[in-house]
């Protein structure tokens, strides 16, 4: 589609909604956001009329989605501002949906806005010039500018630096997701203190083997919700098993270790069930915000596997993923 063209962000949304394996389609996403919000959740269902027409028609016309958000989940009207004129230019990229999540962040904002929307409107500015290209030759030099500024690399390189580009493409919507959280979300800064905070959720190659970014991701689900002073992997299937009702923490085991070694993907059933049980105050509540560094793991585990496959060494993987602090350092002024 359309949506997905750009360098930098190039496939964002069906890279980090569809192939996680999170959503079948746009039609999934907007009944997920529409169920989690409404009162009634039961009552909205993906056979009705509007959720048919998304899976036949164009998807990127937002009017439908603002109209099946409104429709079944009026309590998003108050928290979502439409924005003006959002139907797409002739020029769409992925850098129209990143700018309409930059002006409704910053839409009504009282406080003057740091350095990093700037920087985040300066990308999405280069994303569109580049798209607006006729000439091969011109585009060819704009990909390669681009590339070099934003992810320190040649992008029209051989087959065999495809790996490198798709990592660092991805890496930069971390940081630009981890940047977007320190800016909007209160308390942030000290639950995720320093810069590239983000970075622990990266694969690691120690002690011979390379743990996967959804093990890092259990790695630190374990370290804060395990009970215990040694916070150690038991202390924490008892607990989730505790707060499921389960009588063997057996099948808790299997499903997290499942999770770590890539063998299970990390679904939000999955999460759901093992995970945000721990915290009762997210209970029955909407996915929040900073939640969405589930399918960043998922995301970056997926590309990792993929890697593995490919016949990328363990070491590779790892070195591959340093990149982060770098792309985050992008976005910082």
């Amino acid at each position: 589609m359309l949506i997905e063209r750009g360098l930098v962000f190039n496939q964002f949304r069906n890279l980090l909604f569809y192939q996680t394996e999170w959503f079948d389609g746009l039609s999934d996403v907007v009944l997920s956001t529409a169920r989690s919000a409404s009162a009634e959740p039961d009552r909205i269902t993906a056979d009705l009329q509007l959720f048919k027409k998304i899976r036949s028609d164009c998807a990127d016309d937002p009017d439908y989605f603002f109209k099946m958000l409104f429709k079944y989940a009026p309590e998003l009207e108050a928290r979502i501002q439409v924005i003006d004129a959002a139907k797409p230019p002739e020029d769409v990229g992925g850098w129209w949906l990143i700018s309409i999540i930059k002006d409704q962040l910053t839409s009504g904002v009282e406080k003057p806005l740091s350095g990093f929307w700037d920087k985040l409107s300066e990308l999405c500015q280069d994303e569109r010039l580049l798209i607006q290209q006729d000439s091969q030759d011109i585009r060819n030099d704009e990909i390669n500018r681009l590339g070099a500024k934003w992810l320190d690399m040649d992008c029209l390189p051989d087959v065999k630096e495809g790996a490198k580009y798709l990592v660092r493409i991805v890496l930069t919507w971390l940081a630009i997701y981890e940047h977007i959280l320190r800016e909007v979300t209160p308390g942030f800064d000290e639950f995720c203190p320093g810069p590239a905070y983000f970075r622990k959720f990266l694969p690691k190659y120690m002690d011979g083997k390379l743990l996967l970014s959804n093990a890092q991701f259990c790695i630190a689900y374990k370290e804060k919700h395990a009970s215990g002073p040694q916070k150690n992997w038991s202390n924490l299937y008892a607990r989730v098993a505790e707060a499921q009702g389960e009588n063997s923490v057996e099948k808790i085991k299997k499903a997290i270790e499942q999770i770590r070694s890539g063998k299970r993907n990390l679904l939000w059933t999955n999460y759901r069930d093992n995970f945000r049980v721990l915290v009762p105050e997210l209970n029955g509540e909407a996915f929040d915000e900073i939640e969405m560094i589930v399918l960043f793991c998922q995301l970056m585990t997926k590309v990792q596997l993929e890697l593995l496959q490919h016949g990328f060494t363990e070491g590779q993987i790892d070195r591959l993923f340093s990149f982060y602090p770098d792309a985050y350092n992008k976005f910082t002024v």
